[in-house]
């Protein structure tokens, strides 16, 4: 946390949270318990104790759904403009440089950069690959 006034919410939430385990699992009636110790772990408050996505999808909950062949790392690390200090007071608790309609944006954004990034690399696999097959003719 880059900003006394982060911290002083921190502290401020720590002091709200009940002792002991929250119950919010148990209403989850159908889910697995797979289901719920990944939802525990990325739910975690500490963000030390916090489970990344990555560590999430490692979880045999995904097992039924993985093709390992497709697994790699990505090359770099989103960065979004919720993500900066200034987009959330943390004196009251609220969002105010944002709107819904903003992180929706925001979101829609990334996902369409994202698909777009990765046809162009498809695509241009795919040339090299016809390259390579039409010069072994």
């Amino acid at each position: 946390m880059q900003t006394k006034d982060a911290l002083d919410y921190v502290k401020g939430i720590c002091k709200d949270v009940e002792s002991g385990p929250n119950n919010y699992l148990d209403t989850l009636t159908n889910a697995s318990d797979d289901m719920k110790q990944v939802l525990a772990s990325m739910l975690e408050f500490n963000p030390f104790f916090r489970s990344s996505a990555r560590e999430a999808l490692k979880s045999k909950l995904f097992d039924s759904i993985r093709i390992h062949a497709n697994e790699r790392p990505a090359n770099t690390k989103l960065k979004l403009e919720v993500d900066q200090d200034e987009a959330f007071d943390y004196k009251t608790g609220k969002v105010t440089k944002f709107t819904r309609q903003d992180y929706l944006r925001m979101i829609h954004m990334i996902v369409y950069e994202t698909h777009a990034i990765r046809n162009f690399s498809i695509k241009l696999k795919i040339k090299k690959k016809e390259s390579m097959r039409l010069a072994l003719l």
